[in-house]
């Protein structure tokens, strides 16, 4: 299994206050084809909706729901940074 990005001073400051890694972030989690590849790749979930409204409650009173989403975005906030956004800057670089 390939390693996962870690999450790092940098990538949380630029998940937090760069506005171009923040939209290059938010294009990519709408995009659930590239989540889908990203969870096969390192072997991750995306947390999924519950079945009913009454196990979402229960997942949201407990704190369960948001510890999953935790783990997800720890390792796909640092995965986009290096293989979407700092290609994208280089790339930006050599053309400009």
């Amino acid at each position: 299994m390939t390693d996962i990005p870690v999450m790092n001073p940098q990538i949380a400051f630029d998940a937090i206050h760069n506005e171009a890694f923040r939209l290059v972030l938010k294009e990519s989690i709408e995009a659930p084809d590239f989540i889908d590849e990203f969870c096969l790749v390192f072997g991750c979930e995306k947390p999924e909706r519950r079945a009913s409204a009454l196990e979402e409650m229960i997942d949201q009173a407990t704190g369960y729901r948001q510890h999953q989403w935790n783990e997800f975005f720890k390792q796909f906030i640092p995965f986009v940074h290096r293989v979407v956004y700092m290609p994208l800057l280089c790339q930006i670089d050599n053309e400009g």
